[in-house]
């Protein structure tokens, strides 16, 4: 207990001082690995992982031990800015994890479980959301020829996933 205490206070400060020095933090680990696969967007900083395929929940475990989450989605612009970048790279034959789901009280609602806000901007690809099969996790992807669209999912898939870390701390929403 008192160690899981000493890791949030630890990723606290390192997040504050992120935010005072208006840097993202991001572990040592990822900071040593900035390749290609990283890019700045808006007060964002991104990670797209190709290395692995995992599940939503230890996607979304490796984002946090790396001083990160899951990608949340807030606009038509970020949206299209993601696909660009995907596309540029040749990554966009690709599933990514999102941060969304909708495992909370109501199957109808929602949410980004990295900031616990509703989702307000949705891209869903053509007759989705559907729900089949308890899906209730939100890929990313090139399902139609629509671009980079959203697909309710089984949270238990395994996809690559796209961490991101934000850069511009007056703009945070906590």
């Amino acid at each position: 207990m008192l160690s899981k205490l000493v890791l949030t206070i630890s990723f606290s400060l390192c997040f504050l001082c992120a935010c005072v020095h208006n840097e993202e933090y991001v572990s040592q680990y990822l900071q040593s690995r900035r390749t290609t696969n990283w890019f700045n967007y808006v007060g964002k900083t991104y990670y797209v992982d190709t290395v692995f395929k995992t599940n939503y929940y230890k996607a979304m475990h490796y984002c946090r031990q790396q001083g990160m989450q899951l990608l949340t989605i807030t606009s038509e612009a970020e949206n299209k800015k993601i696909e660009e970048y995907l596309k540029e790279k040749g990554l966009n034959g690709n599933r990514y994890w999102t941060a969304a789901t909708n495992l909370g009280d109501r199957p109808d609602r929602w949410v980004w479980s990295s900031t616990g806000h509703l989702i307000t901007y949705f891209k869903w690809d053509a007759g989705e959301p559907n729900n089949t099969d308890s899906e209730n996790c939100i890929e990313g992807a090139w399902f139609t020829t629509n671009g980079f669209t959203w697909n309710d999912v089984t949270c238990l898939r395994s996809n690559h996933f796209i961490c991101e870390a934000t850069t511009d701390c007056y703009n945070l929403k906590c």
